[in-house]
């Protein structure tokens, strides 16, 4: 990572400070997300100004121990400032940050920076390039799509000078925006993906559109990489305006729509023929051909390469509804090309029926309306759909100057939508559910989703955060990690993961890489440790800012040789084996394992280690020694790398029975969900578990109930079949076990099937098919379970099925 001093960097910036910097004083990390912070040492924090106001953030920059904080010059600071904390004053705090990427980009000289811009598909062609030039040439890419006047800045800003090949995302919405851009990217090669009208409002034509995009190439671009099959981009390179841009540069050009008259190798074309099968996918394709082939990557190389390249996830979700739907959630944007890209995309995803649900466009131009609604139209009149729904004002006038033939329905908001698709049989139909942000079109899935399995699982977010409350009164000046594996012990990880980290808990953690990124991509920001990442794809974690624990001399050299040749690594969590044997380095190897991290700059946010049996009293001396062994492995740690490191040994029990090893965290897991040892008043299970009776039998005595005969009536009885079975998560081992009805306990009874179980109602009143039948909760505990079967109360919750729905109650 590359280091500035605060006086060269204030200097370049024209920054302003209250006290002197010294030469001796550098930064490394930028944030603008106090949320993301974890070290902040080397750091530099920007108060940027936009949905909310960095300038409120302040305080938690300094807690987090940030080296400088840049704030606008007529800000007054109210806040406490520790000595070493230096706060830098400017008159446009984002100016600042882009500033800070440029005098970082200058210093890039040996990297080719490759620019990528266009109304749609500037995402997928930066990560199909990068795949196809990563095994000849170090490559890095942008994040995500992080493409705006902030995101450029910081994508810059991790560019490391051992980088052969940048590609950086480059987006605008209206004129004036690009030359910002430009100046921070400084592009070598420029790719224009594709032109569309997105963004049409802010520009005052087409033409204007493309040449506002195309500066990108204007100052130091030599290569600019065009779509030859989109018109407008062909008139206007013909144009006497684009000799402002383009004069002097080299072109090249691919056809989708003649693909074999592009300018790009025959042999890579057929590759791209037979993998893509729409326009869209092959445009893309070609673009990132052409760019890895400009990066002088050999043809037969990206041939190869592109026989090979991972699809990329897009926004539009495949979800699966009630009545076998299958729900398409493409509920983020409405423009007319990515609606093109939807509509395409569903009539090649299956051959069921098909129903859309489509919010009007978010226009104030009324021919920007009129070209929309013609291409919905078009389409409806063309493809079979089995109904169509219009959310929105507008609809009403365009159906009757266009008009419609299949069943459709047209509603105000989102909120009449509810009710209007139940007019509609969605059985085996395929739903694009699509439309502006402003909607919350996402708001439906709930209730086309929460009829599919009879059964649910109630979780009570308001008793987890009870139950914190009581762990933090019993560890007070200890930070608390919170245990979000196997869905959070079957409670929902990205809604308790969600919760917990509004409450403000320090860590959260998961056993596998691939658990981090679903809350990742839910948007969760709290920092995650990952107890057994994958080491194989190391590129995840970086993606996904996830910080997996070494455990093994293994899992340590491969993170030392990926240091050699990935850039910001995560921060790491070491863990030591005190006595489980299960993970975790040796503790009498602890020195010579803690100068190999020492001599690598292995950056560590914690050490840790596993109690063996903190909940039984039987084991505490055995416990002791743990601490003990602990205890000294963590000091060779903190010596060998010449800081202190958070340390963390106890876990729920321990948290309630070894307050002396509180050390600087805690880990709670089980706890948090309601089961203590210790028992504590106020920690309560925050599970129920609720189905309903399908159907009643009257059962004669004699006659058998369920599988192999194992029940024999010995009277006349009453009995209930509930839609759940042992591939929902009830273990068969609870056959003769209970549940309750109408606050009575129903004896199961028979061999618990796969989808279904049998219990006995015979004396219990008013009792029919829809009664409400309780598995756990209302006095029926997990622990109870646990005895009869002989199972762990983990057992128990952690293997509810995920095809049971969860609903959380506040």
């Amino acid at each position: 990572m590359s280091s500035y001093s605060l006086a060269a960097w204030a200097e370049f910036c024209h920054l302003q400070s209250s006290t002197p910097l010294p030469e001796t004083v550098h930064f490394e990390h930028l944030f603008i997300d106090t949320r993301e912070i974890v070290d902040g040492s080397n750091g530099v924090f920007f108060c940027l100004k936009g949905r909310r106001n960095g300038h409120d953030f302040i305080q938690d920059a300094i807690n987090k121990g940030v080296l400088a904080i840049v704030v606008l010059e007529e800000h007054n600071i109210n806040e406490a400032i520790p000595e070493g904390l230096f706060i830098m004053r400017c008159p446009d705090v984002l100016l600042a940050l882009q500033q800070t990427a440029l005098m970082h980009r200058e210093r890039l000289i040996n990297t080719r920076f490759v620019g990528i811009t266009g109304s749609n598909g500037k995402t997928i062609v930066k990560e199909w390039a990068h795949q196809l030039i990563e095994s000849e040439k170090r490559t890095y890419r942008s994040f995500r799509s992080h493409n705006s006047q902030i995101g450029v800045a910081l994508s810059v800003w991790k560019v490391r000078p051992e980088d052969a090949i940048a590609i950086i995302e480059a987006g605008i919405s209206s004129v004036g925006e690009m030359v910002k851009l430009e100046a921070m990217i400084q592009p070598d090669i420029v790719v224009l993906c594709h032109i569309g009208d997105a963004h049409d409002a802010g520009f005052p034509n087409r033409q204007a559109k493309i040449e506002e995009k195309l500066l990108l190439a204007k100052n130091y671009a030599r290569t600019i990489c065009l779509p030859a099959h989109i018109q407008e981009v062909v008139a206007f390179i013909e144009s006497a305006e684009a000799n402002r841009t383009i004069k002097g540069k080299k072109l090249c050009f691919w056809n989708a729509k003649k693909i074999k008259q592009s300018g790009i190798n025959q042999e890579i074309v057929e590759v791209i023929s037979s993998r893509f099968n729409t326009l869209a996918m092959q445009s893309n394709a070609m673009a990132a051909a052409l760019v890895a082939l400009c990066c002088d990557i050999p043809q037969k190389t990206v041939q190869v390469a592109l026989g090979g390249v991972k699809p990329i996830p897009l926004r539009l979700e495949v979800l699966h509804g009630d009545s076998q739907s299958i729900l398409l959630n493409d509920t983020w944007s409405n423009d007319k090309e990515s609606l093109k890209l939807a509509l395409e995309f569903l009539d090649q995803f299956d051959q069921r029926k098909h129903g859309i649900i489509l919010s009007e466009l978010s226009s104030d131009s009324a021919e920007e309306d009129e070209s929309w609604f013609s291409l919905v139209f078009n389409y409806l009149k063309h493809q079979p759909v089995s109904f169509f729904i219009g959310v929105g004002g507008k609809w009403q006038k365009a159906i009757k100057l266009h008009g419609i033939s299949c069943p459709h329905l047209v509603v105000d908001s989102t909120f009449d939508l509810v009710e209007a698709i139940d007019h509609f049989d969605r059985k085996n139909t395929t739903i694009l559910i699509k439309g502006s942000r402003a909607f919350a079109l996402e708001t439906i899935f709930p209730h086309l989703m929460q009829r599919a399995h009879p059964s649910f699982l109630e979780v009570s977010l308001s008793q987890i955060t009870s139950n914190l409350s009581a762990y933090r009164q019993r560890a007070p000046q200890s930070k608390i990690m919170v245990m979000v594996k196997a869905l959070a012990y079957g409670s929902g990880s990205i809604e308790v993961a969600r919760h917990v980290s509004a409450l403000s808990v320090d860590y959260l953690a998961v056993a596998y890489t691939n658990e981090g990124i679903v809350l990742r991509e839910a948007g969760i920001k709290s920092p995650i440790m990952v107890m057994n990442a994958d080491f194989t794809a190391i590129d995840l974690l970086i993606e996904h800012d996830l910080e997996p624990v070494l455990f093994s001399q293994e899992s340590l050299q491969k993170w030392i040789l990926a240091s050699q040749t990935l850039e910001q690594l995560p921060n790491v969590h070491v863990e030591w084996d005190s006595g489980m044997k299960r993970l975790g380095f040796p503790c009498s190897e602890a020195k010579s394992i803690a100068e190999q991290i020492k001599e690598h700059h292995v950056m560590v946010a914690s050490t840790f280690s596993h109690l063996v049996s903190s909940n039984n009293a039987q084991h505490d001396s055995f416990t002791q020694r743990q601490i003990e062994a602990f205890s000294l492995c963590a000091e060779q740690l903190e010596k060998a790398i010449g800081k202190p490191v958070l340390k963390h040994l106890v876990n729920s029990s321990g948290i309630l029975r070894f307050p002396a090893a509180h050390f600087d965290m805690v880990r709670l897991g089980l706890g948090l969900y309601g089961y203590s040892e210790p028992s504590v008043a106020e920690i309560q299970p925050v599970l129920t578990w609720i189905s309903r009776i399908t159907q009643i039998h009257h059962v004669q005595k004699g006659e058998s109930v369920g599988y192999d005969r194992s029940f024999i009536a010995d009277r006349d009885m009453k009995v209930a079949t509930i839609p759940l079975g042992y591939a929902d998560g009830l273990c068969t081992l609870w056959s003769g076990g209970y549940m309750m009805v109408n606050l009575h306990k129903a004896r199961i009874i028979g061999k618990i099937c796969m989808d279904l179980t049998m219990i006995d109602v015979t004396n219990i009143p008013a009792t029919k098919v829809g009664s409400v039948v309780t598995i756990l909760g209302n006095g029926l505990l997990a622990k109870e379970m646990a005895l009869h079967t002989g199972l762990s109360v983990y057992e128990i919750i952690s293997t509810i099925s995920s095809r049971i729905p969860r609903k959380y109650i506040s």
